[in-house]
């Protein structure tokens, strides 16, 4: 499996995170705020074969050449979309980190892009919550794989360049992640320029789901990664598949937190960028076929010391897969180029089983439920945000759905959403949302209190106050649904119906040592 730090964010870092290096994380911040689309013109130097110097891998030859990518810049004004695109690809640590060696020469020059080809949202940030799940996104990917030598040096290199698929192959859900993170990076980490050259939210081309086939992937262990006689074991808590057809259409895995040379690996989720297509099935085994090599393009987001992490995966064999009526299993052995403290490449070997059985109703919709139905039923640990308290998932005790939001901390507590889309919202007269108060209180005369807040730029709302609840006399240890009524303020920002819209919970908490749980987020009489 190959990893890419190009959009550097998260997970299954413990791939990478147990070499010396601990390369992608510490990655440099994207511009803040991000709201342009730029066009990066590329001259740069890149190497064309390596040599062991006496400071490690150092380059012999560089060969110049012009590209095109896309970066996310702050504004339009030159200097700012100019070092957008500097930052992008011609920094070492974001553009290039598997090397110890720049670019030679490196110049760009940045220009504002079309809004009507590359919007900005679903570009460069997601579509909110709610929107339809049936985006097109266009690309030319440049990206340069090693051919390791006896020295542990790049011999040569090969160019793994590709072009994205036509509609339908290119369809692809934004409501989580936005088309630059979309774009399945198959290279092992070189010399990566993606360039989109047209993102279509809700393209009408792209197929309406039929009746999917999901199967519940079985908690417990799901692998290990070995590198430099190092092996890291990491087991899967929560996952799902579902098929339509001869695809593969949504993987989605949740990583047991751990801890990999010291570095702490929370809310992980790895899920598939594009569908994947089955191969053909044994005739003597039709339950046996399988998924061939490059066809399977992971992204693996969460937090890395608290910090977001984001990294690209793709199968570079063929992946075993069992689906039959009464059971899944897809398994394959994996190989990734790492990098060591010195610089040299460090080969990474990951073998993975992800036994499965057949959804349950509840858990097949949950499986194909929609973004903003994910977010309001708390289904997604990376949808929600907190500066002061610590999330996660928990999948028992729950109110509704497959999952909750865990919340751990004390005082007071915002954990904010994502954005979402108030379209088709059937509106009542108040909001509910379901708390678990854990036990160990310290002071039994006063358990805390619940605020929410609602914000929607657009509308010229901001943390626009909804109301408060005690939790003074409620049942420790169990859930209660605390009810807000809608104010006539808050009613008529979401009658306007605008698209980023973002709830804020805030908990007023004593220490209790144990996690709230937040569930069941929903409008109600």
């Amino acid at each position: 499996m190959k990893i890419s730090s190009r959009h550097v964010m998260v997970p299954v870092v413990l791939l990478s995170a147990m070499s010396c290096a601990n390369r992608g994380m510490h990655p440099p911040p994207p511009p803040e705020p991000v709201a342009t689309v730029v066009n990066c013109n590329i001259t740069r130097g890149e190497c064309m074969a390596e040599s062991l110097g006496p400071n490690g891998p150092q380059c012999d030859s560089f060969q110049t050449i012009s590209l095109v990518g896309t970066a996310c810049s702050s504004d339009i004004t030159q200097p700012v979309m100019d070092a957008a695109c500097v930052a992008a690809f011609c920094t070492r640590q974001q553009a290039n980190p598997l090397v110890a060696y720049d670019f030679q020469p490196c110049t760009v020059t940045g220009t504002a892009a079309d809004p009507t080809n590359l919007p900005y949202v679903g570009t460069c940030v997601p579509l909110p919550a709610g929107s339809p799940a049936t985006s097109s996104i266009s690309y030319q990917l440049h990206q340069r794989g090693c051919v390791l030598g006896e020295v542990d040096v790049c011999d040569s290199f090969t160019d793994d360049s590709i072009s994205s698929p036509p509609v339908p192959a290119n369809c692809v859900d934004l409501t989580a992640l936005a088309a630059l993170n979309k774009v399945p990076i198959t290279s092992s980490d070189r010399d990566i320029v993606p360039h989109l050259t047209q993102v279509i939210p809700n393209d009408p081309r792209c197929p309406v789901p039929t009746s999917p086939l999901a199967y519940d992937l079985t908690p417990g262990p799901l692998g290990q990664a070995t590198a430099g006689g190092t092996t890291v074991a990491f087991s899967l808590k929560r996952g799902s598949a579902v098929f339509n057809g001869n695809q593969l259409t949504a993987l989605s895995i949740n990583i047991a937190d751990l801890t990999v040379s010291g570095t702490q690996l929370t809310n992980v989720r790895v899920t598939n960028t594009l569908p994947a297509a089955l191969k053909v099935g044994d005739p003597d085994n039709p339950s046996h076929t399988g998924i061939a090599a490059k066809n399977l393009n992971l992204v693996a987001i969460g937090l890395a010391n608290g910090a977001p992490q984001i990294y690209h995966l793709q199968n570079d064999t063929d992946l075993d897969l069992i689906k039959s009526s009464t059971t899944l299993k897809l398994s394959g052995t994996f190989h990734l180029l790492d990098i060591d403290a010195s610089g040299r490449p460090l080969p990474v070997t990951v073998s993975v089983t992800m036994p499965g059985t057949p959804a349950t109703a509840a858990s097949s919709a949950c499986a194909t439920a929609p973004s903003r139905d994910r977010l309001f039923g708390f289904e997604d640990p990376q949808s929600w945000s907190s500066t002061v308290g610590t999330l996660s998932l928990v999948t028992s005790p729950i109110t509704q759905g497959c999952g909750a939001l865990g919340v751990a901390g004390q005082g007071f507590i915002p954990v904010n959403s994502t954005p979402f889309t108030t379209a088709g919202l059937t509106l009542k007269p108040a909001v509910s949302v379901d708390l678990f108060i854990p036990n160990n209180q310290p002071n039994q005369f006063y358990l805390g209190a619940v605020q929410m807040y609602l914000t929607c730029p657009s509308a010229n709302a901001n943390n626009e106050y909804i109301g408060q609840v005690e939790l003074t006399g409620k049942p420790q240890n169990a859930y209660s649904t605390l009810r807000f009524p809608l104010p006539a303020q808050v009613t008529g920002t979401l009658n306007a119906r605008p698209s980023d819209c973002s709830w804020t919970i805030t908990l007023n908490v004593n220490q209790t040592n144990r996690t709230w749980i937040l569930d069941n987020l929903r409008f109600t009489n």
